[in-house]
């Protein structure tokens, strides 16, 4: 068993690599931009489109509140919106700081507000995100199917020429070859990680399987599962809206159309989900300015909108952390006084 001291170490140490990866990425896409580039390129923002963005970031993070209620509705808990959804904001607010502290954030959050067992609040973290994951390989599917002529070429003219112009005509073995590689060594990885995990839950890893496994099937239940389904499609339209309405803020972004629109949210969301703090930024920020340009926007002009749609985002989940944690803290001394009274 490890020590407290070595843990601790880890921790900190894959802390310290993802701030370097986050710092080196930032560094490459926007080592040419500067201050004045931001101004000018803010003066073509339309205001207007930003508050309806934001109005519909607040109520898409409503439905999700909603969702995960439904899901611990599901199993046998009724903790109250408000609980639920400060424990969802506080999370967000920790996948800025640590990468994965959201999902234990929240976890302990509801235990402590609204007396909700964690591994009940956990197979239901679990449960969303697996029907996130399934989502967004749905959407995925849904933005190749509607830019099937434009996104080969995308990945042909970023990926796989400039890939065979430098190892020649002996490319297309040697990615073979690579992907067979990476597909065993996460294979093994994944196995290693899973062996590990199981050692040092033991018996917990039965009972967590259990409330994971009744999230699931609660899911199932047919006028539950319409509802669950219908807060789900209406999450991933808000998430649609949240990115392409910033083509209509933003001037050089006016000629995107819907479809294309698809390919940008997915390329988006597929970058969010490297393992980064802070929204995999950096990683987030060259993926959307590769594809900005391809669909005609010059580098500044996507860098800027690049920066713009992940500072609006990240800073909504930091301005509603902090409030919901000052909520937090409220919420807790009010438990403790009562404790006290009692």
């Amino acid at each position: 068993m490890q020590s407290k001291p070595h843990s601790l170490y880890k921790r900190v140490l894959g802390y310290a690599i993802g701030l370097a990866i986050i710092a080196m990425m930032i560094g490459l896409v926007y080592k040419d931009f500067t201050w004045a580039d931001v101004f000018r390129e803010y003066n073509k923002l339309n205001l207007s489109w930003i508050g309806v963005i934001v109005i519909i970031t607040i109520i898409c993070h409503l439905v999700r509140a909603f969702r995960w209620k439904r899901l611990l509705n599901a199993s046998g808990e009724t903790p109250t919106l408000f609980g639920v959804a400060q424990a969802m904001m506080l999370g967000y607010f920790a996948n800025i700081i640590f990468l994965r502290a959201g999902e234990v954030t929240r976890c302990f959050t509801l235990q402590k507000t609204d007396n909700t067992p964690v591994l009940k609040t956990a197979g239901s973290v679990f449960t969303e995100r697996l029907s996130d994951l399934i989502f967004l390989f749905l959407f995925t599917f849904l933005a190749i199917t509607f830019n099937y002529e434009s996104i080969w070429p995308f990945v042909d003219e970023k990926f796989l020429i400039p890939a065979q112009e430098q190892l020649g005509p002996k490319f297309s073995s040697i990615a073979i070859k690579l992907l067979i590689a990476a597909f065993a060594i996460g294979g093994l990885l994944v196995m290693a990680f899973a062996k590990r995990i199981i050692a040092k839950l033991k018996g917990k890893l039965q009972v967590a399987a259990t409330q994971i496994w009744r999230g699931i099937t609660g899911i199932l239940n047919g006028k539950f599962f319409f509802k669950f389904l219908l807060e789900s499609v209406a999450i991933w339209v808000f998430y649609y809206f949240m990115t392409y309405l910033w083509f209509k803020a933003f001037e050089p972004g006016n000629h995107i159309s819907m479809l294309q629109g698809f390919a940008i949210v997915a390329i988006g969301n597929l970058a969010r989900t490297v393992p980064l703090q802070a929204g995999a930024a950096g990683v987030y920020h060259g993926a959307m300015l590769l594809v900005f340009v391809f669909y005609g926007m010059n580098e500044t002009e996507g860098r800027f909108l690049a920066l713009a749609i992940h500072a609006l985002q990240t800073g909504f989940y930091l301005v509603f952390g902090l409030v919901f944690g000052v909520t937090y803290i409220i919420q807790l001394r009010r438990q403790d006084k009562d404790r006290l009274d009692v």
